[in-house]
């Protein structure tokens, strides 16, 4: 496995000891994320069409039931449970593709803000997923907590702000 930032132009450079056939995975910010079949054997440059991706831009609040979520997380010990040094710390999913496709583990920031970038155009549905803080098995609160659906479009960022659902994670 190898990666390599682009440059301004798009373009990038990977060393290979052996050039063969390979998977070359493309993501970023703005962008869809691919995964395509490539074969190096030949030595010459391979170009790949990016397609640029919607994104969507939004906050979840109250904080203070935010951080209620993960009671047992101590303000001094880490920033805060959005620091990611907390398994059980609250993380959003997104559904698109008809809900064919998810992302997981999109982080939440201390201010409650999120940014997911490179969506297909169309309807995606935002989901809260929890840990349980159970000592003997770590399993998910199911079913997630939907905080709703939007149908996103190239042309600019869309924006949301959420309230956190009364009772979200009352299943721990």
């Amino acid at each position: 496995m190898a990666s390599a930032r682009t440059d301004a132009r798009g373009s990038a450079t990977l060393y290979l000891r052996e050039p063969d056939a390979l998977y070359v995975r493309v993501s970023g910010a703005g962008v869809r994320t691919i995964v395509s079949a490539a074969d190096l054997a030949d030595g010459k440059p391979l170009a790949l069409a990016i397609e640029h991706g919607a994104t969507l831009l939004g906050s979840i609040g109250p904080l203070a039931a935010l951080r209620a979520l993960d009671p047992d997380r101590a303000a001094d010990a880490g920033p805060s449970i959005y620091a990611y040094h907390s398994w059980s710390a609250p993380t959003l999913t997104v559904a698109y593709s008809g809900g064919r496709e998810t992302r997981e583990g999109v982080r939440i920031d201390p201010q409650g803000r999120f940014r997911i970038d490179g969506l297909p155009p169309g309807p995606v549905e935002l989901q809260l997923r929890l840990w349980q803080k159970d000592k003997q098995s770590r399993r998910r609160v199911e079913p997630p907590t939907v905080l709703g659906t939007w149908t996103l479009r190239l042309d600019a960022p869309q924006s949301v702000e959420l309230q956190l659902p009364a009772g979200a994670g009352s299943g721990r």
